[in-house]
């Protein structure tokens, strides 16, 4: 039994969420949309007041009764137009203006029943705003005109006997019709806010992804997509600082392919890049999660090794990058190519200067590389211990 109740409470809270989720926040409507549709209300505003002047002197008033009867629209409409206020003050501004013109039309009216639908009408106009304030201070004004004036003068507002005996009772009735009514404009206007949420929502999604995009191309080589010498850079800053704070070391590692340009000149830029992008893949590999591998530029990548206790640690690294690096290379099944790479490095404590860390690894590989030129071939990798 307590499961079903409790079941039975989870269904009532969810119908209600949607039901509160339904409901339009408003004041979410582009400024550029809101001040298209403030202009054109603002606009039809203006045109009651011919068409009241017409219609007062149609029902046989004066034309002094008639003017007055249009001033306040006049007056209103005119002050829709002010820019100083801020949107919600326009928008009641054009309410207040749009209910005049109703109260107008039924007084001419005598209390026609026809002439009331000109608040349905123009409650409906006033949700084009999406905005609440104008809309409550439409239903408000028709419920207290409807009163006060049944109060006062029942046969100008009221057209039956039961209206003039109880004028408030049916101002809240008309009230309460004018809000059904006008149920499918806030349901409109709601689903017209969901899209527009929607739209700011993938817009905000793109524009995230574009940053992203944008920060990655700034940090990352584009053939590769390792890091670059920018975020060499950083990750060096940091890692000395947990370097200095754990007592560690920092290695880093400075590799420069041995033929790269035999094969740029020999296949052409193509196949050099391929080779670039199979030797960026192999560094990943060989690495340890902890470590980075980076493209500095042309054929010199960069491998920073964090939290090593000794050279025998670098020494591990740079045996595992050298196998990796020395294995031949094959390109769309017919091209096999043996490129491989000399390998400077450096290591350092967390207080020595991160800044030249690169320049020593560098220099150590151009070192490495005149030794091999004088002959000697074992030099470009330690012995492991």
């Amino acid at each position: 039994m307590q499961l079903a109740l409790d079941g039975l409470s989870q269904r009532l809270r969810e119908r209600l969420d949607r039901a509160v989720e339904a409901i339009p926040r408003g004041g979410l409507l582009p400024d550029q949309n809101w001040k298209r549709r403030h202009n054109a209300l603002s606009l039809i505003l203006l045109w009651h007041v011919p068409v009241l002047l017409a219609y007062s002197l149609d029902r046989g008033t004066t034309l002094l009764h008639a003017f007055l009867d249009a001033s306040i629209p006049l007056a209103l409409g005119t002050l829709a137009f002010w820019k100083r206020p801020g949107r919600g003050v326009r928008s009641v501004i054009v309410a207040t203006g749009l209910i005049s013109c109703s109260v107008v039309l039924v007084h001419v009216s005598g209390g026609l029943i026809e002439a009331h639908f000109h608040f349905f009408v123009v409650v409906a106009l006033l949700s084009l705003y999406q905005d609440w304030k104008p809309f409550l201070v439409a239903i408000g004004l028709t419920v207290i005109e409807h009163g006060v004036t049944g109060v006062l003068a029942p046969h100008a507002v009221y057209n039956h006997p039961d209206a003039w005996a109880h004028p408030w009772k049916w101002a809240f009735i008309h009230g309460g019709f004018v809000l059904a009514a006008s149920a499918a404009s806030l349901t409109a206007w709601s689903i017209s806010e969901a899209d527009h949420r929607e739209r700011r929502h993938e817009a905000a999604r793109q524009h995230a992804q574009r940053e992203a995009m944008l920060s990655h191309e700034a940090r990352h080589d584009e053939l590769t997509g390792l890091p670059n010498r920018r975020m060499v850079s950083d990750r060096l800053e940091a890692a000395a600082v947990r370097a200095a704070e754990s007592s560690t070391m920092i290695g880093v590692l400075f590799i420069d392919l041995d033929h790269f340009k035999a094969v740029n000149d020999s296949y052409g830029h193509l196949i050099g890049d391929a080779v670039l992008k199979v030797t960026a893949d192999r560094l990943r590999a060989a690495i340890r999660g902890s470590d980075m591998a980076a493209r500095l530029g042309g054929d010199e990548f960069v491998v920073v090794c964090e939290n090593l206790q000794g050279e025998e640690a670098l020494t591990a690294a740079i045996h595992r990058v050298d196998r990796a690096l020395s294995e031949s290379i094959s390109i769309d099944d017919d091209i096999t190519l043996q490129v491989g790479a000399t390998i400077g490095h450096v290591l350092a404590t967390g207080h020595d200067p991160w800044q030249d860390l690169i320049e020593r690894a560098d220099l150590d590989m151009y070192r490495l590389k005149h030794l091999r030129r004088s002959g000697n071939e074992e030099v470009s990798v330690p012995k492991p211990r």
